[in-house]
């Protein structure tokens, strides 16, 4: 169960600019002042609160039927409840189902077992050689080095190691009696090759659809597969193509990330018709990591500061037209803060007004 509690005693910056205008005005928009901490103290309901709780359940080990289904290694569900939305019955109720299926079980049966056999000992030769290697041990022979092409015969276990992950989100919008679903593909390795769609479920009310009209089936897709490269320049690059068929102007879009050999150094390239942009990712040390983004549209340039602390991560985001952005999540017992600091830099005659935000997370 995760519980999320508004800062009861934030003012918002409209009535802040509009008491400090006011030259009557007993200081209510400065929440350092006593009488607009006494004012906040004596309102204090859910209401101020505003509570966001959401609470799971999720199987463990190898999966709830690991006899009966041992391909299902997953299975949550999740009720989301927020006090603004629905202050009587969760807004939202949402599931999850993941899948660890080895297709290549299957293929034996239309193509030549000796394929197979081959496939899967070249594999598990190459991931035995890199785990010595790692380990600096030698295990190369000279029969190896100059081995023949015949194969051995290999059994099943071998092929295990052909995997295909899959996983299903469902959600259902009690507020709006609307059911989505997230479905994701990936291989052993995530980060080599994997693949998202979103999609609009029907809705039905007893028999009859709710929604009459004609829903689109799929409201975005996304792809990923990395290329390694043999320079040490650049060491990979990774191709992800998108489709938004909600997109302002082009659905499609791709984005290009090469990576360095020592891997400290990523560059991104953004090919959004929208608005383009080329990203610097640079690993400073093991805590600091900066990524400077520039728009190739407007040339507008951002710039992302990124450290890890020792119980925490901390986040800042400079538009130098306008605002400083800084989040802190700080871990702490049964949960974490977080901390939202904004300091605008442009459209403020007098002084700046910063805003910040305090969250309390608690986990049970």
């Amino acid at each position: 169960m995760t519980i999320t509690l508004k800062d009861p005693y934030h003012i918002p910056q409209q009535q802040t600019s509009k008491s400090s205008t006011d030259d009557d005005a007993d200081n209510t928009g400065d929440t350092s002042s006593p009488a607009a901490w006494a004012a906040a103290s004596s309102s204090l309901s859910l209401a101020s609160l505003n509570p966001d709780i959401a609470y799971s359940v999720r199987s463990s080990g190898d999966g709830p039927f690991p006899k009966i289904l041992p391909a299902l290694k997953m299975l949550s569900a999740t009720v989301y409840y927020k006090y603004d939305i629905m202050r009587r019955a969760p807004h939202a109720i949402s599931a999850y189902a993941g899948l660890r299926i080895r297709p290549l079980r299957v293929i034996p049966k239309r193509l030549p077992r000796r394929i197979i056999d081959n496939a899967g000992y070249l594999y598990s030769k190459s991931n035995n050689l890199k785990a010595d290697a790692d380990a600096g041990v030698d295990s190369s022979s000279d029969d190896d080095k100059h081995a023949s092409n015949t194969i051995p015969d290999l059994d099943e276990n071998v092929i295990d190691d052909y995997v295909l992950n899959v996983s299903f989100s469902p959600t259902f919008s009690l507020r709006n009696n609307a059911a989505t679903a997230e479905v994701n593909l990936w291989g052993e390795d995530k980060t080599r090759w994997n693949a998202m769609a979103k999609l609009n479920l029907p809705s039905y009310n007893g028999s009859a659809a709710v929604n009459k009209k004609k829903k689109q089936l799929i409201t975005f897709v996304r792809a990923s597969c990395k290329v390694f490269l043999p320079f040490t320049a650049v060491s990979s690059l990774t191709f992800t193509p998108s489709y938004d068929p909600n997109a302002l102007i082009y659905p499609l879009s791709c984005q290009l990330t090469g990576e360095s050999g020592a891997g400290r150094t990523s560059a991104v390239l953004n090919l959004n018709i929208d608005d383009p942009t080329l990203s610097l990712i640079h690993q400073l040390d093991d805590r600091n990591v900066i990524a400077p983004e520039i728009s190739l549209h407007t040339a507008k340039i951002m710039y992302n500061w990124t450290t890890q602390l020792a119980s925490g991560i901390l986040r800042t985001r400079v538009d130098p037209t306008s605002a400083i952005q800084v989040t802190w999540v700080d871990k702490a017992g049964a949960g974490r803060w977080v901390t939202d600091f904004k300091l605008p830099l442009e459209g403020s005659a007098g002084p700046l007004a910063a805003d910040i935000r305090v969250q309390r997370q608690f986990v049970f």
